[in-house]
Parts: structure tokens; sequence; C-alpha cells
């Protein structure tokens, strides 16, 4: 039983291990949310009293925002299923640690390390000519045309082939290995980072690391992080009203999926700039309704008020956080992204990111 919540545990980064039904993605690794609901019912056992800290209350807020708009909206009613999941795969996380004993940042260490060592395969094969063998396991998992083994899409400094490991695409694996930089507490796992970084690279990753570096500026100059996560909006809105335009044909399909939404908003009038569309549905390009970045979905959907609960969760988190740094890679690398995903690794990041020595709740802190 121990090795196979162990392996479950272990595939929480690779994000190739999928299948849809539904429209939703199922992972391993949701098996172990029977964990999550035991670590919750413990902690009602133990009849705590209860106190609710920041990040809780930011989430709260968000439920509470994407149940208000999925009344007329329905197609965001599997955002709520994915919080729900990704709360219990956090908690069951707390309780494989605290109860059972497992070392989760080692078992993530040695995914990760895995994770990188078979993307130098598939450059490694590539590059001797058998590119059909780096592609191949992809291709067995998912199905042909379901993932992105290999990218050869690059354009300008980014015109090199970028590999996507055991997730579905590049981009995928550069967030993983972004991020987990900041978590490990390994030399030699945070060099295999550093390659997966490389033979990853996107526009998102030069975006996300230029954009560390303006925060690290921030800090030595003791600017409060909320102006840091206001300048970085500030500056995309910028982008999306002026520049955009200038997009070179070349580049602009990866800008137009990441933009659409941010220039939607910037047409709304003043209501819907406030509190986000209130006439979208299923039959709006996936651009718009599941738009490939957190910021377009956030200021689409839910305009500035959801922009304002979403820079409240990543401040609340910064500051309970033990790896600062992580939460703001996150918060720049998830513009890329749609702003709820269901990986599993998000749980593990959050995990990672609040864990204490010895670990407490803190998605649900309590007071004794």
């Amino acid at each position: 039983m121990r090795i196979v919540l162990w392996i479950l545990v272990f595939s929480f980064p690779l994000s190739l291990f999928s299948w849809n039904f539904g429209g939703l993605e199922f992972y391993p690794a949701f098996l172990l949310i029977p964990f999550g609901f035991l670590q919750l019912f413990e902690r009602l056992k133990e009849n705590a009293n209860y106190r609710m800290s920041h990040f809780s209350f930011g989430i709260l807020l968000l439920a509470i925002l994407i149940l208000f708009h999925a009344a007329a909206q329905s197609f965001l009613a599997s955002d709520i299923l994915k919080l729900i999941v990704a709360i219990l795969l956090y908690n069951s996380l707390i309780f494989l640690s605290k109860r059972l004993g497992l070392k989760i940042l080692n078992i993530l260490d040695y995914s990760i390390c895995l994770l990188v060592l078979y993307g130098i395969f598939q450059i490694v094969a590539s590059l001797s000519g058998y590119r059909e063998l780096a592609s191949s396991f992809n291709t067995w998992v998912r199905g042909a045309g379901e993932a992105i083994p290999i990218d050869t899409r690059g354009v300008g400094i980014l015109d090199f082939m970028r590999v996507s490991s055991f997730t579905s695409e590049p981009s995928y694996f550069a967030f993983t290995v972004c991020v987990y930089f900041f978590l490990t507490e390994s030399r030699i796992t945070r060099f295999f980072c550093l390659i997966g970084i490389f033979i990853s690279l996107s526009f998102i990753t030069l975006y996300s690391w230029t954009g560390m570096a303006v925060y690290q500026l921030t800090k030595k100059l003791r600017v409060p992080t909320p102006f840091f996560f206001i300048g970085a909006v500030i500056a995309h809105l910028i982008f999306a009203a002026t520049i955009y335009y200038e997009v070179p044909q070349k580049f602009f399909p990866t800008f137009y999926d990441r933009y659409a939404g941010i220039v939607e908003f910037l047409r709304f009038d003043w209501l819907q700039i406030l509190f986000g569309s209130n006439n979208i549905d299923r039959s709006f390009p996936i651009n718009l309704i599941r738009p490939y970045s957190n910021l377009g979905s956030i200021l689409f959907l839910f305009g500035l008020l959801g922009l304002s609960i979403y820079i409240f969760l990543f401040r609340a988190l910064e500051k309970e956080a033990t790896k600062p740094k992580a939460v703001i890679m996150i918060f720049l690398l998830m513009f890329n992204y749609y702003y709820l995903t269901s990986w599993p690794i998000i749980a593990g990041f959050l995990f990672l990111i609040l864990q204490r020595k010895p670990v407490e709740d803190t998605l649900v802190s309590y007071e004794y």
C-alpha cells in the first residue's frame, strides 16, 4: 500500500498521464482524494477553534465569485470542481506526510529529476535522427495529436527544438521546473531544473524570469509586493493596448491566444470592467471562455473585482509562504495558463510552499 501511495505522489508533476472525461482531465493522483477527506474529517473531530487564514479567505472569495457567475455561465461549474479537487489533493498530502510519514519533498525531487532526464533523452534522440523514438511514448500514452512531445514551432531567438518530457507540451514542462527550482532544497535537483528550463524554453519562461528579476529589484528597494503585482498587470494592459497591434504576423497567433481576453476587456463598458462579461457561453472562441492567460481569464470573466481577489490571493499566499519566490514565479508563469487547472502539481506546489516543520494545515488554520 505504501509503495502505491509513493507512486501516486511521484506522478504529481507528470501531467502527460491523464485522460479526458466529459471535458475534464483526470490524473492518477486523483486516487489520493479520499485521503484529503480523511484529513478534513480528522480536523473536524479535533474540535479545534477555527481560524481562517488570509489565503483561505481568498480561496473562499474566489469560490463565491465563480459560483455567482456560474449561475449565468454554466461552463464555470467545472471550475468549482477543480477548486475542490485542488483543496482535497492538498489535504491528502498533509495526511500522507503527517499520518503516514511520506516525505513529499523527497518524492517530488525524484520525480522532477526523472522528468528532466526523459526530456534530455528526447533532445538527444531527436538530434540523433530518432525523432519518432523521442515522440513514441507520448503518442502511445495520449494518442496522436493529443500532446506535443517535441516542438519546433519556435520563432526568433526561440527558433530551436523544445521538448515536453512527461507533460503535454513544453510550456507545461517549463512551468513545472521553473517553480520547482525555488522549492527544492537539493542542489542536484536545482541543477536538473536549470537543464529543464533550458530544454523547454519559451516566451513565458523569458517573461517570467524577467519578472523575477524585477521582483528582486523591488525587494531591494523595499517596494511592497502588491505594487509589484499591480505593476505586472498594468504592463500587460499597456502591451495589449499598444504593442499588441504591432506584433509581427509570425508571432501573432501565440500572442493572440494569450491577449485576446485582455483586448476584449479593454473594450468593455464600465460595468463589465468592474464585474466582467455577463453574456458569454460555450459558443464563444476558446481563447475567450478559456483564455491561455490567467490575467485574460480573470479580467474577461470577473473584471476588476475578480482581479482584486486574485491579487489578494497571491499576496496572502506570499505572506504565508515559507518559499515566497515560488509564489512569485507561479504568479508570473500563470499568465500563460487558464486560471484554474486540474494539474496535481499545483496542489504539490501549495503543500511545499505552505509547509512548516512540523507540517501545519495552512489552507485551513486552527487555534488550540
